[in-house]
């Protein structure tokens, strides 16, 4: 799922949820939502997310990535 593909994506970059949220300028909140699939991000926050993870959105979407 793409919550878990953004968490092991941005767990291998060492961040937190806060700095991630920082770097697209979302709360931590947000971002916890959307790591344990309770929210889903849109298309302007999921570009985000992947530019600030250094990934594609593609990568974020497949299911065999985390």
């Amino acid at each position: 799922m793409i919550g878990e593909n953004i968490k092991h994506n941005r767990l291998k970059l060492g961040l937190t949820q806060s700095e991630l949220a920082e770097k697209i300028n979302k709360t931590s909140t947000l971002i916890t939502k959307i790591e344990t699939n309770k929210a889903n991000p849109s298309i302007d926050t999921l570009m985000k997310i992947a530019k600030a993870l250094g990934v594609t959105i593609a990568e974020l979407l497949d299911e065999k990535s985390a």
